[in-house]
């Protein structure tokens, strides 16, 4: 009978013990993935960040989305907008929709996160700034079919939609 209950206090002893390495190596797991994603998306932004680049290092045109181009400040020549600007434009906003959802939506919180969406949106709103043509293009009513309600508010906000709403020409 003793025998009996010192296999049952051993045999539940064993089992807890697996049960604490199973829970320890699950948790261990998860926070490793977790970190992998968050450095390997934050890898992929800085990724689509040197594509966009070689685009403007490819067709230096590229540079007239913005109102002054800051390439091309020595040539003031008027380019006419084609619709290689426009996709330009929203290769643009589609990074800064992933950006913005991995920083907003996610369960990444902290400071790599603060600073990173820092740093995107200081870009960002100098984007908007500087390209009208790329605040009318995210002005437009047909965006909202492929943007989240969220991101084009944050958009409306940073444009200052209240204001520019006179000057915006939906072509």
């Amino acid at each position: 009978m003793m025998n009996d209950n010192l296999n049952n206090i051993l045999t539940i002893l064993l089992a807890f013990i697996s049960l604490s390495i199973a829970a320890t190596a699950l948790i261990r797991t998860h926070v490793f993935e977790y970190k992998q994603f968050k450095i390997s998306n934050i890898n992929e932004f800085t990724n689509m960040w040197f594509n966009i680049n070689k685009e403007l290092l490819n067709d230096q045109t590229l540079w007239y989305i913005y109102d002054k181009p800051p390439a091309l400040s020595k040539q003031n020549k008027p380019v006419e907008f084609t619709p290689k600007h426009d996709v330009f434009i929203y290769l643009h906003l589609n990074f800064f929709d992933l950006v913005f959802s991995f920083c907003h939506k996610g369960k990444f919180s902290g400071k790599i996160n603060k600073e990173l969406w820092s740093e995107y949106d200081n870009f960002i709103k100098y984007f908007f700034k500087n390209s009208s043509r790329a605040r009318n293009l995210a002005m437009l009513p047909e965006l909202n079919n492929f943007y989240s309600e969220e991101f084009l508010s944050y958009l409306k906000e940073i444009i200052g939609i209240e204001k520019l709403e006179k000057e915006i020409n939906y072509e």
